[in-house]
C-alpha cells in the first residue's frame, strides 16, 4: 500500500473514532444549552451540523479516492447485481409497510400513545412534539 494511502486510512479512522466522542462529550451538551435557552433555530441548525458531519467526510472520501485512483471495489461500491438491489428495495417496502401499520396500532390507543411518547422522552430535545391538543385535533 502506498504510503499516502495508509496515512490518509489512519487519519480517517482516527476522526471515526473521534468525533463520536466529541459529539458526546461537547456538541451534545451545548446542544442541550442552546435547546434549553429558547434560543431561535436551535434544532434546525443542529439537523444541519449533522447532516454536514456526515457528509463532507463521505464526499471528501469519495473525491480522494477517486484522485488516487483506488479500485470501487475496496468500498464494495462497484458491480451490483439485479437481484440484491430488488431485495434492498423491497426490505425497503417492508420497512415502510411495518412503520405504517404501527403507527396506526399506536395512534387508534390514547394509552399507547403515552406509554410511547414517555418511552421516547430522551429523544425529546430532537423531535419537536405536538401538544396534546394538536396532536387529538390532527
Amino acid at each position: 500500500m502506498h504510503g499516502t494511502h495508509a496515512i490518509f486510512d489512519d487519519i480517517l479512522f482516527a476522526a471515526l473514532l473521534i468525533f463520536p466522542v466529541y459529539e458526546w462529550r461537547w456538541g451534545w451538551p451545548r446542544y442541550l444549552a442552546r435547546l434549553a435557552s429558547g434560543a431561535p433555530g436551535v434544532r434546525l441548525n443542529y439537523y444541519r451540523a449533522i447532516v454536514a458531519g456526515e457528509w463532507i467526510p463521505a464526499l471528501a472520501l469519495l473525491a480522494f479516492w477517486t484522485l488516487r485512483g483506488r479500485p470501487w471495489n475496496w468500498l464494495l461500491l462497484s458491480g451490483y447485481r439485479p437481484l440484491r438491489i430488488a431485495l434492498g428495495l423491497a426490505f425497503v417496502v417492508a420497512l415502510v409497510i411495518l412503520q405504517r401499520s404501527q403507527r396506526r396500532t399506536i395512534l387508534a390507543r390514547p394509552a399507547t400513545v403515552e406509554r410511547v411518547r414517555r418511552k421516547l422522552e430522551f429523544v425529546a430535545a430532537l423531535i419537536r412534539t405536538r401538544s396534546r391538543s394538536e396532536s387529538s385535533s390532527g
